[in-house]
């Protein structure tokens, strides 16, 4: 029992296991804790206590989860294209609205008014997103893109969207993972996790972590030395071959809420990779 007295931030718990046994108490004794109890307790020892002490006390947020779904059907037209083939620049906007669109009918809420337990202002900061499909050129002017998506959580604050769709023989598949975060003193540069208030919560809560969390988590630990995605895998080390301090271009980089905006990081990439390149062949 000595262990379980030892503080939080000693035991070598991360966020995400600290998630995962929130998960499992709420569960078991059949409601859920509030953030500001949560986030003050210091030893595993008090958050046991407190769940055996509330557990036929308890106010928890109202449970009613239910399949939270949206579908899309669009024409491929220049909006869409970029060099006669799919933007894929449009296609992280379009997942991403995706996203947004379900935590808004899940949570009840317009996406404006997210908001923590003292009124800062949520935003759904996408951590690790998957994505498959066929060749950008492969896509066709006119051509019909269906889309489907289906929102669940793990925790109050992690969420994930899961994306299916097709355009004639054309498969396409996402997997967006997102939390929610307040800017500390308006600053770009301070971002920190918080979660929404509300007593009401459609989205479906996971019994278990998604197996795209838990490899988030194994590399943000530094534990992966190889990444594997559909047939490829990837090694993974410390070591640069190249640095460069890329501008961030405010015009076209920064989304409407003043945070750089994620569907622009392939853009960003290609632009890197060109640098490289180019001075490889000086």
């Amino acid at each position: 029992m000595k262990d379980l007295e030892i503080p939080i931030k000693e035991t070598g718990i991360d966020s995400i296991d600290l998630v995962t046994i929130r998960v499992g108490l709420e569960k078991y004794f059949n409601f859920e804790v509030n953030d500001a109890d949560w986030y003050g307790f210091n030893s595993l020892t008090e958050v046991l206590y407190f769940f055996h002490k509330n557990k036929r006390n308890s106010e928890s947020v109202i449970d009613i989860s239910k399949p939270i779904m949206t579908e899309r059907t669009l024409e491929i037209r220049m909006p869409q294209m970029a060099n006669s083939a799919l933007s894929e620049n449009w296609f992280l906007k379009e997942i991403g609205d995706i996203h947004w669109e379900l935590l808004s009918l899940g949570l009840v809420q317009k996406s404006s008014k997210f908001k923590d337990d003292v009124g800062n202002r949520l935003y759904a900061t996408f951590v690790r997103i998957n994505y498959s499909i066929r060749p950008l050129n492969y896509f066709q002017e006119n051509e019909i893109i269906e889309l489907s998506g289906e929102i669940s959580r793990f925790g109050s604050n992690t969420y994930f969207t899961s994306i299916h769709g097709n355009c004639n023989d054309k498969s396409i598949h996402a997997e967006l993972i997102s939390i929610f975060a307040i800017r500390e003193l308006n600053y770009n540069s301070m971002i920190s996790k918080s979660n929404p208030q509300t007593k009401i919560n459609h989205i479906k809560q996971l019994d278990f972590c998604p197996d795209i969390l838990n490899q988030y988590k194994l590399l943000k630990k530094e534990l992966l030395d190889e990444l594997s995605f559909q047939n490829y895998k990837f090694q993974l080390s410390n070591n640069s071959i190249y640095s460069i301090d890329y501008k961030i271009n405010p015009y076209y980089e920064i989304n409407g809420v003043g945070l750089l905006y994620f569907a622009c990081y392939p853009i960003i990439l290609t632009v890197v990779l060109t640098l490289f390149f180019v001075l490889q062949l000086n």
